[in-house]
């Protein structure tokens, strides 16, 4: 007798609300829409399906700090990582759970990069009732190839993330509402590139892409 598959599920930030995205039926990289809530609150979603659930954290729940470290040992990473963030005076709460983690950028014989990212400290209705299995960040969910800058809109603002050979180098949220990216957001990441570059992270963009609500997701690189 065959095994039932369990459903994979995404709880995902969209652009009036939550968001749930399930598997495409095409393996395990594709996800598309299945509803949207239209709440900003994940605690005020009334159901659920069963099945495996993973949440995507929004990009203004997080601060993004990436940093560029002369060393190739994955040993060392975590350490790195995390007095790099205690240097910024970004302080967690040790009562509040694991808030803090990082991913690899790049790595060459001689460098690695890093990006430390901080969670805020959820508040009361932040979570779903049903805990997820798993959590993760919207900005790791886009579907990237090359060296991109991407934008799109959770919960009615723009974001914006930044790609290196389609890794997530950075990401940040905005508070500009407009109908389409303009001046102000383009200051904005320019600014965002150059405080990069002075951090040693000399990224160029070689496209802009703007996604569109129905864009599919690529989950194949969460963990």
């Amino acid at each position: 007798m065959s095994k039932k598959t369990t459903e994979q599920y995404l709880l995902m930030p969209g652009e009036s609300g939550w968001e749930l995205w399930a598997n495409n039926g095409d393996g395990e990289k594709g996800q598309v829409r299945q509803f949207e809530t239209g709440l900003s609150k994940a605690g005020e979603i009334p159901s659920l399906p069963n099945g495996d659930l993973t949440m995507l954290f929004p990009v203004r729940s997080v601060t993004a700090t990436p940093l560029q470290v002369s060393s190739d040992d994955e040993a060392l990473f975590e350490d790195l990582a995390a007095m790099h963030v205690e240097r910024l005076g970004l302080r967690t709460d040790p009562m509040a759970g694991q808030l803090t983690d990082f991913f690899v950028i790049s790595k060459s014989a001689e460098t690695t990069s890093l990006l430390p990212v901080m969670l805020r400290v959820p508040a009361e209705g932040d979570l779903p009732a049903r805990g997820p299995r798993a959590f993760d960040l919207s900005a790791r969910a886009m579907p990237v190839t090359g060296d991109v800058v991407a934008l799109w809109k959770e919960f009615g603002r723009w974001v914006f993330a930044i790609y290196q050979n389609g890794v997530l180098a950075y990401c940040q949220a905005t508070a500009d509402d407009s109908a389409s990216p303009g001046v102000l957001l383009s200051r904005e990441i320019g600014f965002a590139l150059i405080q990069l570059s002075m951090q040693g992270l000399n990224l160029q963009p070689a496209r802009l892409l703007v996604f569109s609500p129905d864009q599919e997701l690529d989950v194949s690189g969460l963990r």
